[in-house]
């Protein structure tokens, strides 16, 4: 009996599911900021004794070598998890936790993507921050990590390895090396479709 309500319930409640997705979309936004790191270790004296939290925070207070800023598409990942959060019967709980980083920007990003297209690496959040409707996730890549590699896309994962993918961006190629260091922040907004 109590299995024949629960199934009636979910029967009526997916029309008001679809109607409550169809009204959300979802945009993304990633920003991009290259410090040299002589620059900054001769603003910062105390710059190599720094945590990564205090490193992120004081590039903040440095105009960067250079900049990028792109829009980009939101995955399929953080789709059914929105779905999957609204359904009375799930207990989904996830955590944008880290940041994939590639090398491969040939191929547009998809809503369908579930990966980057060549990853070359994984970076844990340094700080992230919910304001209304917005999740702003920041990471700090240090002078020590992704050296020799051609950074050219991002997306945020749930896990270190075998994550869910939310976001996909291809961002301006940084080659980078152990004389700088790479700040990028990623905003992902439900808005009003």
């Amino acid at each position: 009996m109590i299995q024949t309500v629960i199934g009636w319930l979910q029967r009526q409640l997916r029309p008001w599911y679809r109607h409550i997705i169809s009204e959300v979309g979802w945009t993304a936004n990633v920003y991009v900021r290259v410090h040299d790191l002589d620059e900054l270790r001769a603003r910062y004296p105390e710059w190599d004794d720094l945590d990564r939290e205090e490193k992120l925070e004081r590039t903040r207070g440095v105009p960067p070598r250079e900049t990028d800023h792109v829009s980009n598409v939101t995955c399929v990942g953080l789709h059914e998890y929105a779905i999957d959060d609204l359904h009375p019967d799930q207990t989904v709980d996830i955590d944008a936790s880290h940041l994939a980083v590639g090398s491969d920007d040939g191929t547009q990003p998809s809503t369908g993507d579930t990966s980057l297209n060549n990853q070359v690496g994984v970076v844990s959040i340094t700080d992230s921050i919910d304001v209304a409707s917005t999740l702003k996730s920041s990471v700090f890549i240090d002078s020590s990590q992704l050296n020799g590699n051609t950074l050219a896309e991002v997306g945020l994962t749930t896990a270190s390895s075998g994550g869910t993918l939310l976001n996909h961006a291809l961002i301006s190629p940084i080659q980078k090396d152990a004389d700088s260091t790479v700040t990028i922040d990623v905003d992902l907004t439900a808005e009003d479709a």
